[in-house]
């Protein structure tokens, strides 16, 4: 969640949008900016299918430790040295599809502390 809006910023500004000399892919500007954007929406899209997951298979809390060790596989792929925007944008799906299942569940998760 926090993770997630740091990853966009941080992805487009220090690693997509930097030159291929210095680490990056050497995409333009725009470019990154419409992959954060799908990033950042897929996430918030994936939030209603984690939720009907959580609801109907497997509960909230499989739902928020699922989420959060996929979330932590996307991040440990981008932390792995890579050379292309395949890599990237694998870890992207698991950052997303670990988003989708870890937030609508946590917040849940806290409603039901607050309502005892």
């Amino acid at each position: 969640m926090n993770g997630m809006n740091g990853m966009k910023a941080i992805l487009v500004f220090f690693y997509i949008y930097k030159a291929v000399s210095d680490g990056g892919l050497s995409i333009s500007k725009q470019h990154a900016l419409y992959i954060m954007s799908l990033f950042g929406s897929s996430a918030y899209m994936a939030s209603i299918l984690g939720g009907w997951i959580a609801d109907r298979i497997i509960g909230k809390y499989y739902s928020v430790l699922l989420g959060g060790s996929v979330i932590a596989v996307g991040h440990i792929i981008l932390g792995l040295p890579f050379s292309g925007a395949a890599e990237l944008f694998i870890a992207l799906v698991f950052i997303s599809i670990g988003t989708g299942l870890l937030k609508p569940n946590v917040f849940n998760g806290w409603r039901l502390v607050w309502k005892k």
